[in-house]
Parts: C-alpha cells; structure tokens; sequence
C-alpha cells in the first residue's frame, strides 16, 4: 500500500475539487466566445 495520499486525497476530496469546477464552469459560461459554440449549451 502507498503512504502517500491519493491525488484525490491531496486536492481536498469531493468539497474542494467540487469548489474548483464550479469556478471553472461559471468562466466558460460568461465566456462570449466559448458561448458562440452551440454545442456548449447542449
């Protein structure tokens, strides 16, 4: 078994990987030319 904690385990488990997606999701949005795509909205 490896003592070094998982990548998973190191970015902060569920809560904090979840933080840094939302984030991410919310700039694509407001993005006007990734919005141009039709199939972001898909």
């Amino acid at each position: 078994m490896s003592t070094q904690p998982s990548l998973y385990e190191r970015l902060g488990g569920i809560y904090s990987i979840a933080v840094v997606v939302d984030d991410f999701i919310d700039r694509v949005m407001a993005d006007a030319r990734l919005n141009a795509n039709p199939a972001v909205n898909e």
